[in-house]
């Protein structure tokens, strides 16, 4: 019979390993994500500021899905960082981590939803 560290270890063993290849695909993944967000910022602020003032729906919508973005995005990569440096968490702290997953998802559908329902409207109901 294992005892439960021992079972932990054998679960998450490749955690605790120390390959500098994790380590430089951490940095890597950092990098990518930090340039998600500028590119997204980059995004809100064109839908802002310069698309010459003529703002529709979709325009908003994509935008608000940018922000999802920008707040789920690394808020998703923390808690996976922290899931690779202290692995195992507890099961609150993962129960709270995949809820907030489920509701950046389902922010993300609802917005696409949204562009399509609001482009079909402006296509046949409008016009």
């Amino acid at each position: 019979m294992l005892y439960h560290n021992e079972s932990i270890f054998k679960t998450f063993g490749g955690f605790y390993e120390r390959d500098p290849s994790k380590f430089a695909l951490i940095v890597i993944s950092f990098v990518i994500n930090l340039i998600c967000f500028l590119l997204f910022y980059g995004i809100i602020w064109f839908e802002r500021f310069g698309s010459d003032s003529k703002r529709m729906l979709t325009n908003k919508l994509v935008s608000m899905i940018c922000w999802n973005g920008i707040v789920g995005v690394p808020i998703i990569y923390l808690s996976d960082t922290l899931m690779f440096f202290s692995a195992p968490l507890s099961k609150e702290t993962c129960f709270f981590i995949g809820l907030f997953r489920f509701v950046m998802k389902s922010n993300l559908m609802m917005f696409l939803n949204a562009i399509v329902i609001s482009k079909f409207a402006f296509i046949f109901c409008f016009f």
